[in-house]
């Protein structure tokens, strides 16, 4: 096994590669990283074995520290990802591989953020494991809560009111992405009004990446008296949905439209065949603080949890790992 630098000569190949890959989704694609266009520097690798791409390792410099890489900082979940041929001591020398790569350009750390399982084709932990052995730490640790659509779900009390009561409004729910600009509104008003910060994709980023992945990125949408008052960003892979932003203005929580526009898109991802719907996480402070109101809010659309792992190898010190023939 060998590695080489990620050049654009090489998309297609990756791209193709991604799409039959066991832990990949669409953010792995170069169609979608080259969204953020020349904001990060890109350090991403591909692993060859006899002429074949055995796996790809999507990656970047921190913008805020040049000394370190991760993997990806523009995308939720990164990592190595490849079509199940690694497993055990071969993903143990992929990934020794790459933190060779990087410690020999001179960086000094290497984060990695785990694809969690929900988006696995099949269960595959084998990095996680790699990540130990090769000396690193749990530097953030995520609690995301999601539905398992094969399990039995109960709403709570609450959410069961909500939506009953967002019904009784005249609530409707549209698929329509011609509500796009209108939901924006609402979203950069709350997280100014409430956070004091703005989206992480800009109004032209997330209308690009939207006519760049029809079949994965949806609008969601509750239209009360004929106006967009709450919605949903969806991300949809083969195996899960995923809210990746949610916003309600006063109106729409007066009357719980919200409430009716998650369960809607619950019962989607339901009937269009996914297997899980991700609330996403509930964390601030790199995983430290929980905010307990939103976590719970979630979890009364009948969710359970799972954590999203964030790892990091110090490459001042680091060896590469050695499999158990002794071998590096």
């Amino acid at each position: 096994m060998n590695i080489q630098p990620y050049n654009e000569g090489d998309h297609d190949i990756w791209d193709f590669f991604v799409k039959d890959a066991v832990n990949g989704t669409f953010l792995h694609t170069r169609r979608y990283l080259s969204y953020h266009g020349a904001r990060f520097r890109d350090r991403s690798l591909i692993l060859v074995e006899a002429s074949r791409v055995v796996a790809v390792f999507p990656a970047a410099e921190d913008p805020r520290d040049p000394t370190g890489i991760i993997s990806h900082p523009g995308i939720t979940y990164g990592g190595l990802v490849h079509q199940g041929t690694l497993c055990g001591e071969t993903l143990i020398e992929a990934l020794g591989l790459c933190i060779a790569y990087y410690r020999d350009l001179g960086y000094r750390w290497l984060r990695y953020k785990v694809v969690p399982s929900i988006y696995h084709q099949r269960l595959l932990a084998d990095d996680s494991y790699a990540l130990f052995r090769a000396g690193g730490h749990l530097w953030r640790r995520d609690l995301c809560a999601v539905i398992d659509h094969h399990a039995q779900r109960r709403l709570h009390r609450n959410r069961r009111q909500g939506v009953d009561r967002a019904r009784r409004h005249g609530v409707s729910v549209s698929f329509d992405p011609i509500h796009f600009d209108a939901f924006w509104n609402i979203l950069e008003e709350q997280l100014e009004f409430r956070y004091r910060v703005r989206p992480v994709h800009s109004r032209s980023e997330m209308t690009t990446l939207m006519e760049r992945f029809p079949d994965h990125i949806h609008l969601a949408t509750a239209l009360y008296e004929n106006t967009v008052v709450a919605g949903l960003i969806l991300y949809q892979t083969s195996v899960a949905t995923r809210a990746q932003y949610s916003a309600a203005g006063d109106v729409a929580r007066r009357i719980s439209a919200l409430d009716l526009v998650f369960e809607t898109a619950i019962m989607d991802s339901a009937q269009t065949g996914r297997r899980y719907f991700d609330f996403g996480n509930s964390n601030e402070s790199d995983g430290r603080v929980l905010n307990e109101g939103l976590y719970r809010y979630k979890m009364g659309f009948g969710a359970g949890s799972v954590v999203q792992d964030f790892w990091e190898i110090s490459l001042d010190n680091s060896e590469v790992p050695v499999n158990s023939a002794g071998h590096a």
